[in-house]
């Protein structure tokens, strides 16, 4: 996913050659910067060196691609977390309410694309379904995993006092957020 995400910044969809892309991107920073060195007068030996900063300058591009998705993740979770808890005092359908939460969330925003997906699958594929959602989300951050667990024990505990938990637990965590 990380280096879908770097390269669809540039209109390239790299699934399934994702080390052919990345592999790419290196071999072509790199050889531009070696390129520009040696037009500048630098001696080849020394020029060199430019494959060696493509390679890094690749690896850094997916890497910030990478943390900017993560911390755009992490920066609507308080968002998410006040629209489930509104919404379940409303919804006892806790799938159609994460549907419902994920509309308000920001257009083309990766936690609403995620949300979007997780509430679909859960319509789809039921309860089976969380240990692969609890599993994606610690990958992308540990405060997305905390909000799945959270909806998977409300969608599997359910009732009034699991909702004031939730609440509970929602508001912590977005308190949390917040001072971040």
């Amino acid at each position: 996913y990380r280096i879908r995400l770097a390269f669809a910044r540039f209109g390239i969809e790299a699934a399934g050659r994702e080390g052919f892309y990345l592999w790419l991107g290196r071999l072509v920073l790199g050889g531009g910067l070696t390129f520009a060195m040696l037009v500048l007068g630098l001696p080849l030996l020394t020029s060199l060196i430019g494959l060696v900063a493509g390679y890094v300058l690749a690896d850094g591009m997916v890497t910030r691609a990478w943390n900017r998705m993560r911390t755009d993740i992490e920066a609507e979770i308080p968002a998410l977390l006040s629209g489930m808890k509104s919404t379940i005092s409303t919804e006892n359908n806790v799938p159609q309410a994460l549907a419902d939460t994920a509309k308000t969330l920001r257009t083309g925003g990766p936690l609403r694309s995620w949300a979007e997906k997780a509430a679909s699958r859960m319509h789809s594929e039921g309860h089976p379904c969380l240990d692969e959602l609890r599993k994606e989300a610690a990958s992308v951050s540990s405060s997305l995993a905390v909000c799945v667990e959270l909806v998977g024990r409300m969608w599997t505990t359910g009732g009034a006092g699991y909702s004031e938990a939730f609440e509970s637990a929602a508001d912590n965590l977005r308190d949390v957020l917040g001072a971040r």
